[in-house]
This record gives structure tokens, sequence and C-alpha cells, in this order.
């Protein structure tokens, strides 16, 4: 990366956008002229790059040793307006892969469980994290976009995002079952509130230009989604229904099923991404039909110019499936298709035991109990239904799903 020339100076009207850039702890910022010079990677479009800033000396914010930013009265979680621009922000910088129209849809359809943890300062606010609880279906909720500002890490933000996100979930989606797409990063945050690790995903890159065997016997067309809801009844997988609705009008999307004369034998779905297009879900009765539907998501992709693609593939299905990690030898090179993991996720739900209260066990009797503890009540009072769920996704719905529909979908 080449190390911009340009210098942005924080202001009042920008602080809002650039603001978690004023934060520092006693005595490390060296103030020259007035300012404090700081070099941060920024996303730009879809490259990154070693962004100046300056900052003056009155909007330094410091940080204690001791307290965490969310301590402080000035610290706040809610919904804003610019909900978007902030979680594309955090997004862009983390490295993921969400567009505007993913991001878009999902707060539109996350019916008041979008929160932004912000700081007031200077009258203005300055967004810290980011953090989504989505509606599934009936009984799942899906927390995703959990996010935080590289520089304000390891301060709680992102548990108290998380907090919040549980408490909506539990007590204003009235969901028995939560879960989330973790990564190693965060997995320590969801650890200490009670999820569980159910299976390993692992984000994949694949090359349009990989070719599997000719396969015939099976009719393919578009996605008609009354074909798939009635082929996912069929197979007890209707849980993320509303998911793969939502996914099929994102703009730019590709959705291709799988049939003989008969009946559906598999469904695939992609659309576009920021840095690349992503396929997912992938769901099928069989290796052969994965394979067909993946050489057809692959072809589409190929054809408008792509060289390749992400996937994210539950690990079972990398030592046992349609796929193989390309370090690794093939079982049959035109049986499997080579992908090359990039990074873990861990699928987790809340699965909270009463006997894991050791440290103050809670008197749930009382009348006065606080939200956080309300969502901890309804989470102890749901364990049995997580746990036969999670049994249930691990026996029934990994050997036929090939792909996930991405840690911000589930």
């Amino acid at each position: 990366m080449d190390e911009s020339e340009d210098c942005i100076a924080i202001t009042h009207d920008n602080i809002s956008s650039y603001g978690f850039l004023c934060f520092h702890y006693k005595g490390v910022p060296i103030v020259l002229d007035n300012f404090w010079n700081r070099s941060v990677e920024i996303s730009v479009g879809d490259e990154n790059r070693i962004q100046k800033f300056k900052i003056p000396e009155e909007y330094l914010i410091e940080i204690s040793e001791s307290g965490k930013i969310p301590e402080s009265d000035h610290y706040k979680i809610g919904s804003t307006p610019a909900s978007m621009e902030t979680i594309k922000l955090l997004s862009e910088r983390a490295g993921w892969n969400q567009t505007k129209e993913d991001l878009n849809s999902m707060i539109y359809h996350g019916q008041g469980g979008t929160f932004i943890a912000s700081y007031n300062f200077q009258n203005q606010k300055i967004p810290l994290g980011s953090g989504v609880s989505f509606s599934v279906n009936t009984d799942l909720s899906w927390i995703g976009m959990i996010l935080v500002h590289p520089e304000l890490r390891r301060q709680g933000i992102a548990r108290s995002i998380m907090n919040a996100c549980l408490e909506h979930a539990r007590l204003n989606q009235h969901k028995s079952i939560v879960g989330l797409d973790a990564t190693p990063l965060g997995k320590q945050v969801y650890d200490s509130l009670g999820f569980k690790d159910s299976f390993a995903i692992w984000r994949s890159i694949i090359n349009t230009g990989t070719k599997a065997i000719n396969i015939s016997g099976y009719g393919t067309e578009s996605v008609i989604l009354g074909s798939v809801k009635n082929y996912l009844e069929e197979k007890d997988a209707t849980e993320r229904w509303g998911i793969i609705e939502l996914l099929n009008e994102i703009p730019g999307s590709k959705s291709i099923m799988a049939r003989t004369s008969a009946r559906i034998k598999g469904f695939v779905m992609s659309r576009p991404g920021r840095l690349k297009p992503f396929i997912g879900p992938l769901i099928a009765d069989s290796n052969e039909v994965a394979l067909l539907l993946m050489q057809l998501a692959l072809n589409y992709w190929k054809d408008l110019g792509y060289e390749n693609v992400l996937m994210d593939i539950p690990e079972h299905h990398l030592k046992h499936s349609i796929f193989f990690d390309e370090e690794k030898t093939p079982d049959s090179t035109n049986h499997q298709i080579q992908v090359k993991p990039l990074r873990p996720f861990i699928r987790m739900y809340q699965l909270v035991a009463v006997d894991e209260l050791k440290e103050k066990p809670m008197d749930f009797q009382g009348l006065e109990l606080s939200t956080s503890e309300l969502a901890l009540k309804k989470a102890l009072d749901c364990y049995e239904k997580t746990s036969a769920f999670m049994a249930k996704e691990k026996q029934d719905i990994v050997p036929i799903m090939f792909g996930t529909s991405g840690p911000e979908w589930s």
C-alpha cells in the first residue's frame, strides 16, 4: 500500500465520521503545533490505504487505564439515522465483504434490531461499534455485524453491544434460540456470554475457472421461491426461510435450482460482494447435485469477469464432500472443487445452564430484575429447546448444507 500524502483534519463537521481516532491513553499522543498526527489504515472503495489525520488538541478524548469507555456517561447504545454508513465503515475496516445493498436489506428488515455504540462529544455522536439482532423465524434470532473500530478494542464495547442485541432478541423479538458465527477475535466475548460452539465453518476462496465433472440427468432453472420452500419443508429445514427470501431480493443475485422431472434436488444462491461475489447458501441432496450447482454458479461469475468468489463452507464438507483444500490431495481431481480456506468461523448458540452461574447464583423470583437479568432468565428457560435445535442442525442440516449464507445472515 502506498502511503497517502493527503491529510484529513478532524473538525466539528467530520468528527462523527472520524471521531474514533480522538481517543487516547494518557501520555500517548504526541501533540505538535496543537495537533496529534495519526496514520491509520482506511478502506477506500475496494482497497485499503494508509491515511493521515490531524486531530486538534481540543478534540482529544482521554481513555482511563482503569475505567472503560462503556462506563462513561457519554457512552450510549441505540439506533441512529446514519446506521448504514456507520456499519459500512466498520465493515470495510474489518475487511468484510458486505455491499450497501446487503446492509440496507439487513437494517430495513431488522425491525429495530440495529444497534450503534456511540460517544457524545462536542454535541456530536461519535460511532464506535455496531451490532444487528435479526429475526430469522418464529424461534430463531441471528446476531451479526458485531464490529468495533480497531483502535478501541478491549474496551468492553463489543460486549455491551452484544448485551443490547441479546436483550432485544430475548425480550423484544421473544426468540428462544439465539445464534451467531464467531470470528476467532470475537469468540472470547461470546464464550463469556454463554455461547457454545456448534461447528466450524471456513471462509474460502474459489477460482471461477475450476472445472468439475459434466453432470447430466438434471434440469436447472432460476430459483422459484415457492418450490424451494416446499423442498426445505421436505427436509425439515425451513428455519432460515425468511433469510432466503431476503437474499433473493438483493440486486445482482443469481440463484439456481436443480431438479429431476419429479422434484427439486437442491439450490444455490449467490450475490455480489464488496470484494468478491459470495456463493451461499448451497443446499443439495447429494454431492453430485452440489457439484452441478457449484459449477453453474462459478460459470456465472466467470462470465461476468470475476476470477474468484468467496464461500463459507462447513468444515464437514472440506473433509468428506465436494471440496478439497488446495494444499491437500483430492480424492478425485474431477469430482471435487479446489478451495483455499482463508479463515475460520465458529457457529455458536447461547446455551446457558443453571449450574453455570457459579460466581453469582441469581434469584429470578424478585420483581426488580434488570433487562440483562431478564434476558439471561429467558436463555436459561430455553436451554432444552436450544440444545435440541443445535443437535438437529448438526445431524440433519449440515450434511446437506454445503455452503452457508454468510456470518451476517446465518
